[in-house]
């Protein structure tokens, strides 16, 4: 099985993968969905739509979701109902169970907040570049008066040349004690002409009892296996033993090794795993670090403490870092992206009809519009290396001789002063006369975000300047607007657009 590889060209987001393991009663309906490549799925149908199908399968004991895209379906065989007079219109009467996320996608849509523990999306990133997507959740479960866990990752690797773009999911439920009960894992390769590789579907699941993980295996040729793999003593899923590690009070410092099942690779082995480096400090900015060795791959995480525990970064793969974004974030990332030499790197849609150009920076969470074609983003190189505050966007405008910076800083938050002065402060280094003419004001409907009015004289040239700057999280950015000030009245009206512009994603 080819192993997932980071790549860097950007593709829309597309769902496919099967979906998470659920309890419930056995179904009484038999419905058959039939594949483009002939394999044929039995179970019990719950949605279908333009997006794809649904079904609900009886496995071992508990049920399972599996989710295919329309374009795969050939056909579907329905049962009728016991007491139906006739066959049920595609998804009348059902829908997903309350209890899950809906099963459509590797990128599903949020659970209602009450039943998720823990919900994020992650960005991947590879060298300062975008190379995927990550989505986690951890919900809480009941049955039968029996509380637990279900734990749900879904990662997304781009496409490269003669590099597939890879959809993994890991779904896994287990007992309060994070031990597990069911594990199920989804893998698809997309197929890649230029490399002469078709693509590939692996998946594996199954309930976890009497000492034995009950996989069953298929693949796109239909074909199943069933294997009974030896389950150690208090092994963990791979997940299961993150939560595991994270969640000891207090944290101690050690390595120990651990039994785990790998869903990936469908066998039980020793990794060596646990907290190397308690930070000191602030417990709002402490940071420990959780390091986990498996054979010569070493894979580390960053947490702070909470009830439940907050990681911040965590390597997903060797190379490949997954770093905490918003949904929005994610979804601007991976959006089709503009074709030509004027697209900068950072994410631009094309020109709407009245000429405004926005531009989406999900990698720090924000983004803003240029208005008019008289201005031009300049694509700007960011090294994954850089400390402190970096130039992440710029654009400038001949007619009316303005320049627009943009910078990051992802841990410049001071919540002991305004955003904004860090900025003046080197601009008042750079025109020792600067002057503000428009006090600082908050910036309508941006949380923690304000801007002002400058003026000021560099290298002998009277310059008018507006500045925007705001905090989000550990964050910030700051927008630097400036032209002549003989420009000023033709320019004004453009510089308060692109000013007004700016959101937080």
């Amino acid at each position: 099985m080819r192993r997932p590889v980071a790549p860097r060209t950007l593709r829309p987001l597309l769902g496919l993968a099967a979906a998470g393991v659920l309890f419930g009663d056995p179904s009484a309906r038999a419905d058959v969905v039939v594949l483009d490549n002939g394999a044929r799925f039995e179970g019990k149908i719950v949605a279908d739509d333009d997006v794809g199908v649904v079904l609900e399968r009886q496995s071992g004991g508990s049920l399972s979701r599996m989710s295919f895209e329309r374009a795969r379906v050939r056909a579907i065989e329905k049962t009728p109902t016991a007491g139906a007079t006739g066959g049920a219109a595609p998804g009348a009467g059902v829908g997903p169970d309350p209890r899950s996320p809906p099963a459509s996608a590797l990128a599903a849509d949020p659970l209602p907040p009450a039943t998720a523990a823990r919900d994020e999306w992650w960005m991947l990133e590879s060298g300062g570049t975008i190379v995927g997507s990550r989505r986690f959740l951890l919900v809480a479960t009941e049955h039968r008066g029996v509380h637990g866990w279900r734990i749900e990752e879904r990662l997304f690797f781009l496409a490269r040349p003669k590099v597939p773009a890879v959809r993994v999911l890991r779904v896994e439920e287990t007992t309060a004690e994070f031990l597990p009960t069911s594990i199920f894992y989804a893998e698809r390769g997309e197929a890649d002409d230029a490399a002469g590789t078709p693509a590939y579907d692996t998946v594996r699941s199954g309930v976890v009892r009497d000492g034995h993980w009950e996989a069953v295996e298929q693949t796109a040729s239909a074909r199943t296996v069933t294997r009974l793999i030896d389950v150690r003593p208090r092994a963990y899923s791979m997940l299961g033993a993150r939560e595991v590690l994270a969640r000891v009070v207090p944290r101690r410092p050690g390595i120990v090794d651990m039994p785990v099942i790998d869903s990936a690779r469908g066998e039980v082995r020793v990794i060596r795993a646990g907290f190397t480096s308690l930070a000191a400090g602030d417990a709002t900015v402490r940071e420990d670090l959780l390091r986990v060795e498996d054979g010569e791959r070493v894979l580390e995480s960053r947490w702070v403490p909470g009830d439940p525990p907050r990681c911040v970064r965590e390597d997903v793969a060797p190379g490949v870092t997954a770093r905490l974004a918003t949904e929005a974030q994610v979804r601007a990332a991976l959006a089709p992206k503009p074709q030509g030499a004027a697209a900068p790197s950072l994410g631009t849609s094309p020109l709407t009809p009245g000429g405004r150009r926005e531009i989406t920076l999900p990698e720090y969470g924000f983004s803003y519009a240029l208005p008019g074609a008289s201005w031009q983003p300049e694509t700007v190189a960011v090294r994954a290396d850089e400390e402190g505050s970096r130039l992440v966007s710029k654009a400038s405008s001949r007619l009316h001789m303005a320049d627009l910076r943009v910078e990051w800083d992802p841990r410049g938050a001071d919540r002991a002063s305004s955003p904004e002065e860090p900025l003046v402060a080197r601009l008042r280094r750079l025109a020792p006369d600067l002057s503000v003419i428009e006090p600082r004001a908050p910036l309508p409907g941006r949380a923690s975000t304000v801007w002002l009015g400058l003026v000021g004289t560099r290298r002998g040239e009277r310059l008018r300047m507006l500045v925007v700057a705001g905090d989000r999280g550990a964050g910030r950015a700051t927008m630097l607007l400036s032209c002549p000030e003989s420009s000023w009245p033709d320019a004004r009206e453009a510089l308060d657009t692109i000013l007004a512009s700016f959101r937080w994603m």
